[in-house]
């Protein structure tokens, strides 16, 4: 991480410091333990989601980055069972399927780890890379081979078709459909919508959606 970048969740943590204190059951306890997450500072990260989470349980995105920390301090069973909980109720959270394929595959359960990869593509269909990581556990073991969901992929179809004999309403039309195709909530939407008040929006690297 850069010097700018260590310098602004810096700010972050001083600034959300704040605000929790002047109302301690705020969910602004979110981008506070996302500030110590990206500094490194776990154990500052679970303690801080651990005492919000007691005041919204049902919080998910915190709960994300909670399970985050503790992988990070390698404490891999309380991150599987957050995530696990999170799926049970949100089975359509992107993050945490995400998460739980790349603990399985760790793990070495392939065939796992493609299940909750699949369900987080299928949630999150323009993730490619996620697409080529399943692809390469089809061919490094014996998992069936992956389609991509069949409304992506029939529009695609319809769109490179298109692109061969264009005109300008057909390829408007078609993008504009794949573009209202449902695509999951990340981390980043749920900082903007609690950091609507703070001057300076806090923002998430691609590397951590």
């Amino acid at each position: 991480m850069n010097e700018a970048s260590v310098k602004k969740y810096l700010n972050d943590v001083e600034y959300f410091t704040k605000k929790l204190e002047e109302d301690p059951k705020s969910r602004l306890f979110m981008p506070l333990a996302f500030a110590y997450l990206r500094l490194g500072k776990y154990d500052d990260a679970i303690d801080i989601c651990s005492k919000g989470l007691d005041n919204h349980p049902d919080y998910h995105a915190a709960k994300t980055i909670l399970a985050n920390a503790f992988l990070e301090k390698g404490m891999i069973d309380e991150a599987r069972n957050i995530l696990y909980d999170i799926i049970e109720v949100s089975p359509d959270n992107y993050r945490a399927n995400k998460m739980l394929g790349d603990i399985l595959r760790n793990d070495g359960d392939f065939t796992g780890a493609a299940v909750y990869y699949r369900s987080a593509l299928a949630i999150s269909p323009e993730d490619f890379d996620l697409r080529v990581l399943i692809d390469e556990l089809t061919e490094s073991s014996n998992i069936k081979p992956f389609d991509m969901p069949s409304d992506i992929t029939n529009l695609e179809e319809k769109l490179n078709e298109t692109e061969k004999n264009p005109t300008d309403v057909d390829l408007l039309d078609l993008k504009n459909e794949l573009n209202q195709v449902e695509t999951p909530i990340v981390l980043e939407d749920e900082i903007v919508a609690e950091t609507s008040r703070k001057e300076v929006i806090v923002e998430i690297p691609d590397e951590d959606r």
